[in-house]
């Protein structure tokens, strides 16, 4: 329900242009709920700071980056460039920098350290349903983006419609 009225919240605020700031406008709306959140925050979410600082996971960190990267890069880069041989060679390390980020993750944690993700939270059932769940809906994002372009550009339509369009 969140992208849609998202999409549709966009597009009436768009076609309202408040200050005739067009699509710009859309950014100010995050202003007062900002605030908001900063100000009920500062009331309601409890202390949990500790006297224990939290090491950094600098080698998760680069074996995650790594891994984006070498799937990344390829997929937008590769169809382009006639898939040469550094595409091919990326995305095939994609796997092993996986098993490495999930070793390096399991050594860190037992050491005491914070990781990226916790390999404890990957034996809950219900976490890993979630997560394949969650994964699956983000997915969808892209849709919501050409939608709108397909609407606005190829069609025509002004945002309002194209908020409206999302809807149902």
């Amino acid at each position: 329900l969140a992208a849609a009225a998202g999409q549709f919240g966009g597009g009436a605020l768009v076609a309202w242009s408040p200050w005739d700031l067009g699509w710009r406008g859309v950014f100010l709306l995050k202003l007062p709920v900002c605030l908001a959140a900063f100000a009920a925050a500062w009331f309601v979410v409890p202390e949990t700071s500790t006297s224990r600082r939290a090491r950094l996971d600098g080698g998760g960190i680069v074996l995650l980056s790594a891994m984006l990267a070498c799937l990344i890069l390829p997929l937008v880069e590769g169809r382009q460039l006639h898939w040469p041989p550094w595409t091919i060679a990326g995305l095939a390390c994609v796997p092993v920098l996986l098993a490495a980020f999930l070793v390096w993750e399991a050594r860190f944690a037992r050491r005491g350290g914070m990781p990226l993700l916790d390999p404890a939270l990957l034996r809950i059932p219900s976490f890993r349903r979630g997560a394949a769940v969650a994964t699956l809906f983000y997915f969808t994002t892209p849709f919501y983006l050409l939608f709108g372009l397909y609407e606005q550009e190829g069609r025509g339509t002004d945002p309002l419609f194209t908020g409206l369009a999302f809807l149902p």
